[in-house]
């Protein structure tokens, strides 16, 4: 079982677990595949949660889908190219995909989950490189450079990627 399944399965279903195992167990006790079974429909109940909270609360569960999918890429890629981080931020802005503080905290936005996952890569390394060029000088672009050969036409999607974003991320209602 792949550990974003895990994750999600333990956080949505875990408080329940004992009465959806023994559900499920009493469903399919007389079956020679009980124990896959079970698993199976345990899975697909995590996925069923999931889906009513992105329809209940769209906003949050975007929230939780960044976090999920964002902070991985920032540590595959910190390791990659060999820049720490202290920590990951995830926010909702309208004019900002990412941010580095000089306390070595990146920050990204949850609208990056709207965007091509090289130019979400890019973004990445180009907010770590800043970790050590807090600028963007000739040696900053040096490096993401280094890291991302086709940085600027990546550079000029993003530029663009606002209107890959819905309307309804940054409505008040």
């Amino acid at each position: 079982m792949s550990e974003v399944i895990e994750q999600r399965f333990t956080s949505l279903v875990q408080p329940h677990f004992a009465a959806l195992y023994r559900a499920a167990m009493r469903l399919t006790r007389r079956r020679p595949d009980a124990e896959d079974l079970v698993q199976e429909l345990c899975l697909r109940a995590c996925s069923r949660l999931d889906d009513l909270a992105a329809a209940t609360n769209p906003r949050a569960w975007l929230m939780r889908a960044a976090r999920a999918r964002l902070a991985p890429r920032v540590a595959a890629l910190s390791k990659a190219t060999g820049i720490p981080y202290s920590r990951v931020s995830i926010r909702r802005q309208r004019s900002r995909w990412g941010s580095c503080s000089v306390r070595g905290t990146i920050s990204l936005n949850t609208c990056l989950l709207f965007q091509r996952p090289e130019v979400v890569d890019y973004l990445v390394v180009h907010e770590l490189t800043h970790v050590r060029h807090m600028n963007h000088s000739a040696r900053f672009w040096q490096a993401v450079e280094r890291h991302c050969p086709g940085w600027r036409a990546l550079d000029r999607e993003l530029l663009d990627g606002w209107r890959h974003v819905p309307r309804w991320i940054f409505t008040d209602s």
